[in-house]
């Protein structure tokens, strides 16, 4: 269910974005690059037939890095050593203090307004509300506790839509929680997920107790490996759409439909763990074996989906589209890029010419597990096509430079195949634009049974 005021946001800032866009359009801008027109925008058309089949990571390997997985997505409910401090539920507040940005009306937020949200924060009371929970359905990590946007400056080039910086990650339906406060008027909970911390609309979570607990982590997990799924309990009741990404306990029903467990709230804000349907062909019990195939199937699904950055409005980003796609083969992924980027057995390329850098890539990459780093940008390398490398990435677009001499953006906004220089061909594309001249490195995913490492 999407939050109200979420929506309403979402409307004014779809109007902003449109006439933003309306302005850029004009003229003779492409309506989208060539890699996009002459790419086979299909995963399995960039598959070595010959070994697509064949597994990308051991099974035994494999097995331990599910483990890994199930061990980092359940932690919350189990690592009460490291928790949130005070000093940490009020970094946030004092990073955007004196800098509170711009709102979704395009105008500077006042300068009173971060202070307003620590007042109903009320964090002299940290913490105040220590407990396991569970969210009920799809939500979203907020730095602070809003869903007002804090944009830096629609006059600058990526300072502006889509780029929220209050918007920590999307939090799909099922995750596990630790709370460890409530805003002044408990709409708000600050939390810690596997994917990080910050608050969290409190209609969007259960408590758990321990009961609930052995449930959730006894059951085999099932993977959903398609986006927009129909969830819906024993009645046929609709409870929310699931995607890839999402893990759910698989519950047993031998001979009938797909079925998972997902968790409702009672009158007593409590947990309770419900069957529900979905089509067979939506989930896979975890860990779906690591082909190249596979991976290809599932990626398929996800391309020409609108970007999201930190998952906004349902949509996914550059990190969360790769951690998403690995995530029903079990291998866990960090939630943002510089953590990905680090994730595995770095090979430098920033010293590198571009060209060289490319070699490399195809030289010594392995489709699907291969990122491809740039700073604050990740991609997946998934094969390759006339002697050039081709990715896999969720972006919003390259650096150009407008008629006017100033910096700007050629919008591009979903995820895509591409080469590792999209839009290469525009007449106004700055040498910042070209992908291959700002990768600084290569990440080889998944060479040993430890996280990525």
């Amino acid at each position: 269910m999407v939050n109200a005021e979420y929506a309403a946001i979402a409307v004014s800032l779809l109007l902003s974005v449109l006439f933003l866009e309306g302005c850029h359009r004009s003229g003779s801008a492409p309506e989208t690059i060539r890699d996009l027109m002459e790419l086979d925008q299909d995963c399995t058309a960039y598959l070595d037939s010959a070994g697509a089949q064949e597994r990308l990571v051991p099974a035994d390997r494999q097995q331990r890095l599910y483990d890994h997985f199930r061990k980092t997505f359940f932690g919350p409910w189990h690592n009460e050593t490291a928790g949130l401090t005070a000093q940490d539920a009020a970094s946030a507040f004092e990073r955007f203090t004196g800098d509170p940005g711009f709102g979704q009306n395009m105008r500077k937020n006042p300068a009173s307004w971060v202070e307003s949200l620590r007042q109903q924060a009320q964090l002299e009371r940290f913490p105040d509300c220590v407990g396991k929970a569970v969210t009920i359905r799809n939500s979203n990590l907020r730095e602070l506790p809003t869903f007002q946007p804090r944009f830096d400056d629609f006059a600058q080039p990526g300072g502006g839509y889509p780029f929220d910086m209050l918007q920590a990650s999307s939090v799909y339906a099922g995750t596990p929680l630790r709370v460890y406060h409530a805003s002044g008027d408990g709409s708000w909970l600050m939390v810690r997920s596997s994917l990080g911390d910050g608050w969290i609309p409190a209609e969007d979570v259960a408590w758990v107790d321990d009961e609930f607990i052995r449930t959730w982590e006894n059951a085999p997990l099932a993977g959903i490996v398609k986006d927009g799924v129909a969830v819906r309990d024993g009645s046929a009741r609709f409870c929310f759409k699931a995607g890839i990404g999402a893990v759910f306990p698989l519950a047993q029903r031998p001979g009938g439909p797909a079925a998972i467990l997902i968790a409702v709230r009672g009158s007593d804000g409590k947990a309770a763990a419900v069957s529900a349907t979905l089509p067979d062909e939506a989930v896979a019990p975890m860990p779906l074996a690591m082909t190249a195939r596979n991976a290809a199937r599932i990626a398929n699904e996800m391309l020409g989906e609108p970007y999201g950055w930190g998952g906004m409005y349902g949509s996914r980003d550059c990190s969360s589209t790769i951690r998403d796609l690995l995530a029903p083969f079990g291998l866990w992924l960090p939630r943002n890029s510089a953590a990905q980027a680090g994730a595995g057995v770095v090979i430098p390329l920033k010293d590198l010419p571009a060209d060289q850098k490319e070699r490399t890539v195809i030289e010594k990459a392995r489709p699907y597990l291969a990122l491809i780093n740039a700073p604050g940008h990740v991609a997946l390398y998934i094969g390759r096509s006339k002697g050039r490398a081709i990715i896999l990435q969720n972006f919003w677009g390259m650096k150009v430079r407008q008629a006017d001499g100033r910096e700007g953006r050629y919008v591009v906004g979903q995820c895509a195949i591409t080469t590792l220089q999209p839009g290469i061909e525009l007449p106004n594309l700055m040498p910042e634009g070209d992908l291959r001249n700002r990768v600084e490195s290569m990440t080889i995913l998944f060479q040993s049974d430890g996280a990525g490492q």
